[in-house]
């Protein structure tokens, strides 16, 4: 992995800390071993209630798990996920949701704390997605899908309710104390056509 900064960024960092690269080596080395830590430990109850030989290695015991679909990468989880999710019906009534304004959108959904007041202005005045948005749309394997949602949130002006990627949008959004299904996104939409 490489990760490419910036001279200004790079000084802007020895502001602050003695040894950058150290640092942020450290810190992805941490997080990878206790991510290890919990795979070792999925793989060996597997192993063990299976009656499955147990590697002698940590590092050969990730690649089993793998191998053997104990676990899967973040990307192949949501890839999952996705596909199993039930769709998001149009609304009951097509045409009688009018398209709504980015700002009203990002309004709306930052009235529900979903994203915040900074995300949802920057959000409307200049199209940056929120965090919640872009770190999930990022993870999308397909390019052109990837790329056609990331320029539909944020390039387009305005959003119709009946547009194919609403769902998608809707379920991006939805937490465990906000979810937006068939109801709740026709009530966003009236809702944010006031705003």
């Amino acid at each position: 992995m490489l990760i490419e900064i910036t001279d200004a960024e790079m000084r802007a960092l020895e502001y602050e800390i003695a040894d950058p690269a150290f640092l942020y080596t450290s810190q992805i080395q941490g997080r990878a071993k206790a991510l290890a830590d919990q795979i070792v430990a999925l793989e060996v109850d597997r192993c063990r209630k299976n009656g499955i030989a147990i590697p002698s290695s940590d590092e050969a015991i990730v690649v089993q798990a793998y191998e053997a679909g104990t676990v899967k990468t973040a990307e192949r989880r949501l890839a999952d996920e996705l596909a199993t999710q039930p769709p998001i019906d149009a609304p009951a009534e097509p045409g009688t949701l009018k398209a709504i304004s980015r700002k009203q959108f990002a309004l709306a959904v930052c009235q529900d704390g979903v994203i915040s007041f900074d995300e949802a202005l920057a959000w409307a005045t200049v199209g940056t997605l929120p965090k919640i948005l872009a770190g999930v749309l990022d993870m999308i394997p397909d390019d052109q899908v990837r790329q056609e949602a990331i320029m539909h949130l944020a390039a387009s002006t305005q959003f119709e309710r009946s547009h194919p990627l609403t769902p998608f949008v809707a379920y991006l959004l939805s937490s465990d104390e906000k979810t937006y299904d068939s109801a709740a996104l026709d009530e966003l939409w009236a809702r944010a056509a006031t705003l």
